[in-house]
């Protein structure tokens, strides 16, 4: 599938969503996107069913659940059949094809279970409050130390880091992600030059500290995808080198 490139009414949207999200709250009416977006209930081709369903295509894209499963009829509290007919397509939960209702239920669980809706604020280039940024789009206001990992507040408790450390990871290690070698620049253009996540191997909220950072060890290069595997293990996180492995066998396979 061709890489999703959301238009600005389709950046409106995932707007509205994650910040639902980062309320908890997980349905909101086509009538009340309207009222958020301004993007029409009912005009085929830029309604917001469309939209909301370009959102998911990335969201699937990026290994994310479908963020559409959130926008209902207020009659039916159900989403519209574009919703099931997408799931369809991109088989999502494929065991619940003969069930829209069932469909839409699992797809709802995935939303709430999620814990990675950062990754898609961050391709968008949206900063969203309660929604944990990664290490390259927390805000501006962070202050700026040559140790890393002191508690601050913004909106929420998270853990402070230096842009100077990500400068000079990146100078040592190069702008490709050194687990699958995705290169922005190659891929997008070289106004993308550049545009790559660092990875902290030992995640801050570990250490829950001020300490010394070595950016040429304790950083690392990785892309979106590999960056949202990195953090998906149920107890703390792979290492490079096991995503790595994870890559090869199933080139193997």
């Amino acid at each position: 599938m061709k890489k999703i490139v959301l238009t600005n009414p389709q950046k409106r949207c995932a707007k509205v969503l994650l910040e639902c999200i980062a309320k908890g709250e997980f349905t909101i009416t086509y009538k009340k996107m309207n009222e958020k977006t301004g993007i029409p209930v009912h005009k085929p081709g830029n309604d917001v069913g469309t939209h909301v369903g370009e959102v998911s295509k990335l969201c699937h894209q990026l290994g994310l659940p479908l963020i559409s499963v959130m926008v209902v009829k207020i009659e039916t509290n159900m989403c519209g059949d574009g919703f099931y007919d997408l799931c369809i397509k991109l088989n999502v939960h494929p065991e619940y094809k003969d069930s829209m209702e069932k469909m839409m239920e699992a797809c709802m669980n995935d939303v709430k279970e999620c814990k990675q809706w950062h990754i898609l604020a961050d391709e968008i280039g949206l900063v969203i409050d309660g929604i944990n940024k990664p290490i390259d789009t927390l805000p501006e206001t962070v202050q700026t130390e040559t140790v890393e990992g002191a508690l601050i507040q913004i909106t929420a408790t998270a853990y402070e880091r230096d842009p100077a450390l990500r400068n000079e990871c990146l100078s040592i290690h190069g702008t490709k992600c050194k687990i699958c070698g995705f290169d922005a620049a190659q891929i997008y253009g070289k106004e993308f030059e550049g545009k790559i996540h660092v990875h902290h191997i030992t995640p801050l909220g570990e250490v829950k500290q001020s300490h010394k950072v070595d950016p040429n060890t304790d950083l690392v290069p990785v892309c979106p995808n590999c960056h949202m595997i990195l953090h998906s293990k149920k107890q703390g996180t792979y290492t490079p080198e096991e995503v790595i492995k994870m890559l090869n066998d199933n080139r193997d396979n």
